[in-house]
């Protein structure tokens, strides 16, 4: 019995299931029209076909990391902040390699001693990830979570540049002494997919090496246009297919996406004409 069983006992396969089952669960994704015919590009992770895609997957190992890390944006621009913070928590909140954040430790009354007792908060977050080295040798955060309007009026939104780029964030990575490997999606686009499977293989099969994916959301129907997101697993039969743990919890719930559409969708020119795709993290400690 695999570990997902005790959890899917009643799951029944992937194939007894039709699009249509789950063609309305996602309602603020769209539908792909092809060839005269509509398809919804994701599965719901939670849905009986999505239980089905991991429990018939051995590429999940990485999934009980980032899932118990995993961190919602909080707030429209910070989808890459939420996945550099769910990787670097995924590598080092077990190796206890945290933050000391003296401003988010927290006192409290202790009744039993009638004195304030101060509780740590050790663990990185969205709120300290970025900071003065940050914004001296990446990118100042006023410019990644600008200001639409301020004293002046509106700012201009031809050069309006809010987020993070697929180089910033392996360059923030790195000032957090992770070993970094970044992939331009490829112009030969087989050879791209074929690549990124194999990466995809590893990195879900590992507890100490994640990708985060940096994808055109609307390629496969999401409503979002530039976007990060950690992979949590992949599923080879049939289709490929990887499980998307979506930073944008609040309109996006986690889904399965084929490799191809995924692949389409980081193979798309990012704000400044570089190519989107995706960063292989591994912790140097």
């Amino acid at each position: 019995m695999g570990i997902f069983d005790k959890f899917f006992r009643n799951t029944p396969s992937a194939s007894n299931f039709k699009l249509e089952k789950h063609q309305t669960d996602y309602k603020h994704f769209e539908a792909l029209k092809e060839n005269g015919h509509e398809r919804i590009a994701v599965i719901p992770w939670n849905s009986p076909e999505g239980r089905a895609l991991m429990v018939k997957s051995i590429y999940h190992n990485s999934f009980f990391f980032l899932a118990h890390n995993y961190q919602t944006q909080i707030n429209p621009f910070y989808s890459s902040v939420a996945s550099m913070v769910t990787v670097l928590n995924s590598l080092r909140l077990e190796k206890g390699v945290l933050p000391e954040v003296n401003e988010k430790s927290f006192r409290l009354f202790d009744r039993a001693t009638g004195e304030l007792k101060e509780y740590e908060y050790n663990l990185y977050t969205q709120e300290n990830l970025l900071n003065d080295e940050t914004d001296l040798m990446v990118k100042k955060r006023e410019n990644i979570l600008p200001k639409i309007k301020d004293d002046i009026g509106y700012v201009d939104f031809a050069k309006f540049n809010p987020g993070l780029s697929l180089i910033e964030v392996m360059e923030i990575l790195q000032i957090y002494k992770c070993k970094t490997e970044i992939h331009y999606a490829h112009d030969n686009f087989e050879m791209g997919v074929n690549n990124f499977i194999t990466h995809l293989k590893e990195c879900t099969l590992s507890n100490n090496k994640f990708i985060i994916a940096n994808f055109y959301g609307a390629v496969f129907g999401l409503p979002q246009s530039g976007h990060f997101s950690t992979i949590g697993a992949y599923n080879g039969m049939k289709k490929a297919k990887a499980l998307i743990l979506d930073t944008a919890a609040y309109k996006t719930p986690w889904y399965w996406v084929e490799i191809e559409d995924l692949y389409r969708a980081m193979n798309t020119t990012a704000y400044g004409g570089a190519k989107r795709g995706y960063i292989i993290v591994e912790d140097s400690f």
